[in-house]
């Protein structure tokens, strides 16, 4: 998972925006067996635990592997008009996104869910489990979730039977139970958000002081006429205080102590080189603190300069299990800099499903 800093851009096809996708061998665990699901109301009661939090204006896809559940993908509810260009593009684009996995991952059986009003469901049901059927996987009876109830939809997204939907009553919460759902999304987005106000303010003159640190520390490598060999040793010299930043920063989060805002600021600054990135990846391993150092880190960064930290925090945040925060951390990494290019390599594995145990193995080097 190396990086260059010749070449930072993300060539990888997509961008987080209104498609998430969760593998979803085990929802929200790093690993272990898979869930199994009895029926169809211990799916919809699984949900809001493997995207982390409760749909909203959504069409959820489910590709199903008997009572096991292969992958989850959530999208956005666009216009309820089927004839809308952008609309029908929507769909065709999701429609080839999850048959293109259920052929990958030989899935032959597919649920569609919707959140929200009766219409714009009704739309996306039909038009994607239509699109999604020409193609030949099978396509069960499409299902909108509102207020409570499930509502069983015809082949014409019309209400035919209805039942309660009880979680206390499934094995999926019981076995879930602690793990925390958010209410919406955007709760979920709000956990990466820059800081404000009086925060925002100490960063922006952390971040001031670390810049004219940096100057001074290139000036004077510079100084001695900028040939190859003061360049390199300039390199060696960030890659080298690069690497004590960080871990500074893991044996305060260790023992449960924040960085001041002059060493994050720092820290930041230095992961700017793509070399101390690489070298920061081995140690991601989505431990708590891992995970809470570099939420804090994206959170009061540079906006600008945010990417790298939220790349950090969505890797742990997949090795622990956190699908939702590891889909929001990216989706800010997106917004700053869409082509660095291990924000492209931590969605494909995300994407992917990537076995959490052995990519922590693997950046651990075991």
């Amino acid at each position: 998972m190396a990086t260059h800093h010749q070449d930072r851009r993300d060539t990888s096809a997509g961008a987080p925006g209104r498609h998430d996708t969760a593998p979803t061998g085990t929802p929200g665990g790093a690993g272990g067996e898979p869930l199994r699901i009895r029926d169809d109301h211990d799916l919809i009661v699984a949900v809001p635990y493997i995207t982390g939090y409760h749909p909203d204006r959504s069409l959820v896809v489910v590709a199903r592997d008997g009572h096991h559940i292969g992958m989850l993908l959530r999208a956005d509810l666009p216009s309820d008009d089927p004839d809308d260009p952008s609309g029908r593009q929507y769909f065709t684009d999701l429609a080839d996104a999850v048959v293109e996995h259920c052929r990958v991952h030989e899935f032959a059986a597919v649920l569609l869910l919707g959140y929200g009003d009766a219409d714009p469901v009704r739309t996306a049901v039909t038009t994607v489990g239509a699109m999604i059927q020409a193609a030949g996987l099978d396509v069960g009876p499409g299902i909108r979730i509102d207020a409570g109830t499930a509502h069983v939809l015809d082949d014409a997204g019309e209400p035919v039977e209805a039942f309660p939907i009880e979680p206390a009553r499934s094995t999926v919460a019981a076995a879930q139970h602690g793990r925390v759902v958010h209410a919406s999304r955007d709760a979920v987005s709000a956990l990466v958000a820059p800081v404000t106000g009086a925060a925002r303010a100490a960063m922006d003159a952390a971040a001031t002081a670390a810049r004219d640190r940096l100057a001074a520390l290139r000036a004077g490598f510079l100084a001695g006429g900028g040939t190859d060999d003061h360049v390199a040793a300039m390199e060696a010299m960030l890659r080298d205080a690069g690497a004590a930043a960080v871990r500074a920063a893991r044996q305060q989060a260790g023992v449960g102590t924040a960085l001041s805002d002059q060493d994050l600021a720092w820290l930041v600054l230095l992961l700017g080189a793509d070399a101390v990135v690489d070298d920061v990846l081995p140690g991601c391993d989505g431990s708590p603190a891992e995970v809470a150092l570099w939420q804090r880190v994206t959170c009061r960064a540079d906006p600008d300069l945010a990417a790298p930290p939220a790349c950090l925090l969505a890797l742990n945040a997949y090795l622990a299990g956190q699908d939702a925060l590891a889909i929001a951390a990216l989706e800010r990494a997106h917004a700053i800099e869409p082509e660095f290019v291990l924000l492209g390599l931590v969605r494909q594995t995300q994407q992917l499903g990537v076995d959490r145990n052995a990519l922590r193995d693997f950046l651990s080097g075991r």
